[in-house]
């Protein structure tokens, strides 16, 4: 029996192709008028032994999908087929992407129900297209009503803004946790400990990221419509699975408002 080897991706260079766009190319290609190519698929390779661990890792997944598919489809025979009308989620949340920390699963919450955005240390940058992209889709295109931007102890993110390692190109992802640091350093410094130090630095990271969510002109849009949205900040303790809410106050928002609000 032969076995997946994974997904190989051979090219050669367009080098004698003269079409000036990327339809062209193709077309090109297809019609077999160039002399490039391009082999992007996967590959069945019977030599790729079955008891691969790399292979045997993969397969897991995709059994794990097919006992999903059929745990729910027992459950109810039009579960898919109605997930596949529409989305309606009530909430987006900003989490990390650290792999302890699935937000459906430690909310009991079904596929639909949560818009999600994940990076690391879950940070809410206003200069991250993909972030500000998200947070305006759920706010204009889903009408969701709740953002939460939750964060974890143990975060590896938070560690590493810690250290003065480099660590190359993450480093300047980072780098707002050291400035946050900076700002913070009076009630950083009374912390007892390096442990209660990188706690406390997380928890106010979360904070941060919630006034970031506020500047975003989209969710400011919609609240000068009238529209009820909450932006709340949570921290996940790994150590015990229970979700803290750090209870972001308006007046936390008010302090700064009138320097990042928006007149529409």
């Amino acid at each position: 029996m032969k076995n997946f080897n994974f997904l190989i991706y051979n090219s050669k260079k367009f080098s004698n192709d003269t079409s000036k766009d990327i339809f062209g190319s193709l077309k090109s290609l297809k019609s077999g008028n160039s002399n490039n190519e391009i082999n992007m698929g996967i590959r069945l390779n019977s030599d790729t032994p079955s008891s691969n661990e790399n292979y045997q890792r993969y397969m897991k997944l995709i059994t794990g999908n097919k006992e999903y598919v059929a745990e729910k489809m027992k459950e109810n025979p039009d579960y898919f087929r109605n997930l596949a009308k529409t989305q309606t989620p009530k909430y987006l949340l900003i989490g990390c992407s650290d792999s302890r920390v699935p937000p459906n699963e430690i909310t009991k919450t079904n596929p639909g129900e949560i818009s999600l955005l994940r990076n690391i240390a879950n940070q809410v940058n206003h200069s991250d297209l993909n972030c500000m992209s998200v947070i305006q889709y759920a706010v204009e295109n889903l009408g969701i009503n709740h953002i939460i931007v939750m964060g974890h102890t143990h975060c590896g993110g938070i560690k590493a803004a810690n250290e003065k390692k480099y660590l190359g190109l993450i480093q300047q992802w980072l780098t707002p946790i050291k400035d946050m640091a900076i700002q913070n350093k009076d009630e950083l410094l009374n912390q007892t400990d390096k442990v209660d130090f990188i706690e406390r630095l997380t928890e106010i990271n979360v904070k941060m990221q919630c006034l970031n969510v506020c500047k975003t002109p989209f969710v400011q849009k919609a609240w000068k419509e009238g529209r009820d949205i909450n932006v709340s900040g949570w921290l996940m303790d790994i150590e015990t699975g229970l979700i803290k809410d750090l209870t972001i106050t308006n007046e936390e928002w008010n302090d700064i408002k009138s320097v990042y609000d928006y007149n529409f």
